[in-house]
């Protein structure tokens, strides 16, 4: 096992862990819990190794490690998964009501059944998570918003997001914007799935849970071998697997449910956009690079760009997608990246006939119920 003293922003640090990667200026370490730290050579003081064999943390050590840094004396508790070893999956951080943690935690638990196996029986047979899955919970936004600026550099109430993950602390972090917590009180039980449909009816209720679920999907694929936290990964099939999985179901006792459905959220904005383009453009960018995704003017279409091609190529193409999934799925840290590697990997899967992918995707889209 490797122990390194290194800085980070001029605070001093040791992790004990593994080394992941070497390269001729830094390394990449990870910590026990998960957390990968890429560390030029220059910020490193200290690394020693000793013959012990590299062991993530329990759940038990983790949640250890992390009432240091969300005390109990700050309102804080941890809710681990499960009872048995196959569904010990999730240590859950939060200082919002115990019953908004059980949903959270049921949420969460809801999608891990279901995600490894929708893929595997598409010829995607992904791995058991290494470490336990975080995720933190904050019952009050601005808090929410604090940490996440800290953490990420996320101005959360701008983008007016509700949860991210972070790929370097492989955690999830949310909060209760809808208010769901407040009703869960105001019932002073569990939701009922009449209660639940009623509450989704309010403003911001279904994106709050298509948001939770949209990163959940995240960091379940990042630690199950469906793509690498820190390899050059499209993101638009990064983005495009969590939008296909994030559409809320008002019927279901969490407010989420297994199976494939359209979303409705992304499908309008698709069929109002294609028709103004008229070409594969938009499409043949957003293969080749990740900026339509991180550009605020053209986010919105990308991301629905992004649903729409994976649901169309998962449904109407899927040995070609299931054979791209797996080539992106071998790329590392190490890996080069450029828009023209990207190109390639995506016709030599699909072929190079853009104008044709362009019009059967638009007709597909086109025909699905709405």
């Amino acid at each position: 096992m490797d122990k390194i003293t290194f800085s980070v922003d001029g605070t001093r640090k040791e992790v004990e862990g593994r080394v992941l990667h070497r390269f001729a200026d830094g390394l990449v370490l990870q910590g026990r819990d998960g957390q990968v730290y890429p560390i030029a050579k220059t910020d490193i003081s200290n690394h020693d190794r000793d013959t012990a064999e590299f062991k993530p943390f329990t759940p038990a050590e983790l949640e250890t490690e992390l009432f240091k840094e969300f005390p109990k004396s700050n309102g804080f508790n941890v809710l681990k998964s499960g009872s048995t070893q196959k569904t010990k999956r999730y240590v859950i951080v939060y200082n919002t009501s115990r019953a908004y943690a059980d949903w959270a935690k049921k949420l969460f638990e809801q999608l891990y059944d279901f995600y490894p196996k929708f893929w595997g029986r598409r010829g995607f047979e992904l791995d058991k998570h290494e470490f336990p899955l975080v995720a933190v919970i904050f019952s009050n936004p601005d808090e929410f918003r604090r940490y996440a600026f800290e953490d990420a550099g996320i101005d959360t109430r701008s983008l007016g997001v509700a949860a991210y993950y972070n790929k370097h602390t492989n955690r999830m972090i949310l909060c209760d914007l809808a208010g769901m917590e407040q009703y869960l009180s105001d019932q002073k039980r569990k939701l009922r799935r009449s209660q639940l449909a009623e509450f989704l009816e309010r403003k911001g209720a279904a994106e709050n849970i298509a948001t939770i679920i949209h990163e959940a999907t995240h960091q379940i694929g990042f630690n199950c071998g469906m793509h690498d936290r820190l390899a050059p990964y499209p993101l638009w099939l990064c983005e495009g697997f969590a939008v296909l999985h994030e559409v809320p179901d008002r019927f279901s006792d969490t407010g989420w449910s297994k199976g494939l459905k359209v979303n409705d959220r992304h499908l309008p904005v698709l069929l109002r956009f294609m028709p103004v383009v008229r070409s594969a453009g938009p499409i043949e960018t957003l293969i080749q690079t990740d900026a339509p995704l991180r550009d605020p003017d053209t986010a919105v279409q990308s991301y629905a760009l992004s649903w729409g091609l994976v649901f169309y190529l998962s449904q109407k193409r899927k040995n070609e997608f299931m054979n791209y999934v797996k080539r992106m799925g071998t790329k590392t840290v190490a890996s080069p990246d450029s828009p023209e590697i990207r190109k390639k990997d995506f016709e030599e899967c699909f072929g190079d006939d853009w104008a044709k992918l362009y019009r059967e995707m638009g007709a597909y889209l086109t025909s699905l119920p709405r």
